[in-house]
């Protein structure tokens, strides 16, 4: 059964426009008692009509659960009744569930629950195994091999049989499971007609990881994972160790406010002796005195909260529903001569990107913030490798590719200059370390979403140019072996801006507020009500409110009031 919940009432809204600065009193009813809800009211003349239509209980008990877009789907609460539960019915059976895996939550042991209930927020990772030179080596040899004897005439492959007898293999030192491994992370495919290119993209892609690559295998036993706050500025913070469960952890944050530095590494104890358990030292620089990388003993990763790739736009994304006649969004609200424009198409060609211009980029990121989003995305592993490495894993994290093949032009420049163009070799070098590197500039007229519109046709081709910059006067930041992030913290909370034209006089220039009241914390009282009071903006305009809960005991409340009927 569908749990109704609450519906919140509202009572003590005019109808039509309320007059500028006028004072506004709003009984809230219907509520769960001594429970909290948040209350927004707003400007109803300058509130967009959209298809959905969605609150806390739509959102959390149906549009979240299955797949596709629920137009309307506030209409499957309006009452519970047997049109109502037939709808839902029919709904359930034509979109299907998308939540649940019956399988895993059916046999014991198979469901993992990675959050636990929430004090603070949970973070959630992976630990995956390196391999060291010379077996990384000997794989990518094997590997190398093996395609090569894929594609090999009979009369070269009797040829090697012959001659394997006098000499050694070193296929036969590593297993199938590695080759395979390798083959897909060099994304060399056996095709007789581009073998040489095959063999070299191998190489270079050996050559590449250098001395270590990261796996996505996780260690076979458990490994001890470090992790340790400490707030910007001060040497001691809080740290706390933690076994992998199949190489997955999970830690909880501390709350802090203004910005934190956290550190994060691993490591197999069970390899240690008394005096490394004693002297371990989790926060390593991340290169030596000769700028050359110390590798991590394990590449950990931490899951991120958001879906790396955006999604294309819906129908309902890209329009909005049509006002009801008569609503407060049409032409006989008309305010300082203002009108509002129809939805037109420009038809125009568009100008495409023709020239670079250093002052404009699309979006400018800190470069030790976008290595770790490479990383945490499995674009790169905890190692910067290169700069130009570095610059096409920007380019596919913050560009994104839905999961698809993305079609455009991608520019590699170091400090606006293209790196095709001559550099001085000291300064090249460089980019290639992260520690000297302040900022990431992505210039684009590239919209992934809009992949294969008319947009994007013929010379109109769409461009994306990363411009890695650094530091001023060979400045240089610190790196660590293990992970660094520098974590925002929590927002301090402030009394939101709600005037008060009781006493003082008007202003001059007219308040434009849209939100009218917000009050995420508003406690009911033993009736399950509450009443709030504020003051209109500068425009005679009508007012909707829409409130939204969830009670101690789990209910759920949610109510709107809007002058028209938005249906």
């Amino acid at each position: 059964d569908m749990p109704m919940g609450k519906t919140l009432t509202f009572s003590g809204l005019s109808k039509t426009a309320v007059e500028p600065y006028a004072p506004v009193e709003v009984q809230i009813g219907g509520g769960v008692p001594g429970s909290i809800v948040s209350v927004a009211v707003r400007d109803a003349a300058h509130t967009e009509y959209l298809y959905d239509n969605a609150n806390i209980m739509t959102e959390m008990l149906l549009s979240s659960q299955i797949l596709g877009f629920v137009e309307n789907p506030a209409y499957f609460f309006e009452k519970d009744d047997e049109e109502h539960r037939r709808a839902l019915d029919l709904l359930m059976m034509i979109q299907g569930w998308r939540r649940h895996n019956w399988y895993s939550m059916a046999t014991p042991g198979a469901f993992t629950l990675n959050h636990q209930p929430e004090a603070t927020p949970f973070m959630t990772g992976s630990v995956n195994r390196y391999e060291g030179e010379r077996q990384a080596n000997e794989v990518a040899d094997a590997a190398l091999e093996a395609m090569e004897e894929a594609m090999m005439t009979d009369g070269e492959r009797e040829a090697q049989e012959a001659d394997k007898s006098s000499r050694s293999s070193v296929a036969e030192s590593v297993t199938g499971e590695e080759i395979t491994d390798v083959a897909e992370q060099m994304q060399v495919f056996a095709d007789e007609s581009d073998a040489v290119f095959q063999r070299n993209d191998a190489v270079q892609a050996s050559e590449v990881h250098g001395r270590f690559w990261a796996t996505s295998r996780a260690p076979k036993r458990p490994v001890l994972v470090h992790a340790e706050f400490t707030k910007e500025g001060s040497e001691t913070g809080i740290s706390g160790d933690m076994l992998t469960n199949e190489g997955r952890f999970s830690i909880e944050s501390p709350r802090f406010f203004e910005g934190c530095h956290f550190f994060l590494g691993a490591s197999d104890t069970t390899k240690w002796n008394d005096a490394e358990r004693r002297n371990y030292l989790w926060v390593n620089p991340g290169e030596d005195q000769n700028e050359e990388p110390n590798y991590p003993e394990y590449f950990v990763k931490l899951d991120q909260y958001c879906p790396r790739f955006v999604k294309p736009y819906t129908w309902y994304q890209m329009h909005l529903a049509n006002a009801p006649k008569g609503s407060a969004i049409n032409e006989d609200w008309l305010y300082d001569g203002a009108r509002l424009m129809n939805e037109v198409i420009v038809g125009a060609k568009r100008n495409s990107y023709t020239r670079f211009d250093a002052s404009k980029p699309a979006f400018v990121v800190d470069a030790y913030e976008a290595f770790n989003a490479v990383c945490d995305a499995g674009l790169g592993v905890a190692v910067f490798t290169s700069g130009e490495a570095f610059a096409n894993n920007v380019a596919r994290y913050y560009i994104g590719d839905m999961n698809m093949e993305r079609d455009y032009e991608l520019e590699r420049r170091y400090d606006t200059k293209k790196t095709t163009e001559n550099l001085p070799d000291g300064v090249r070098q460089k980019f290639n370390h992260l520690t000297y590197l302040d900022k990431v500039y992505i210039y684009t007229d590239y919209c992934p979403r809009q992949e294969g519109s008319s947009k994007y046709e013929a010379s109109n081709q769409p461009f994306v140019s990363v411009d890695l910059r650094r530091f001023a006067d060979d400045m240089k930041q610190v790196t660590y072996r293990d992970r660094f992030y520098r974590l925002p913290g929590f927002t301090v909370s402030y009394e939101f801006y709600q005037p008060s034209y009781a006493t003082k006089p008007l202003p001059e220039h007219k308040d434009y507020r849209r939100t009218l009241y917000w009050n995420p914390n508003l406690q009911l009282d033993e009736s399950g009500g509450a009443t709030i009071n504020f003051y209109n903006n500068g425009r005679t305009t009508p007012i909707g409110i829409s409130a939204e809960g969830i009670a101690s005991d789990g209910t759920l409340e949610s109510g709107t009031n809007m002058p028209e009927d938005r249906q």
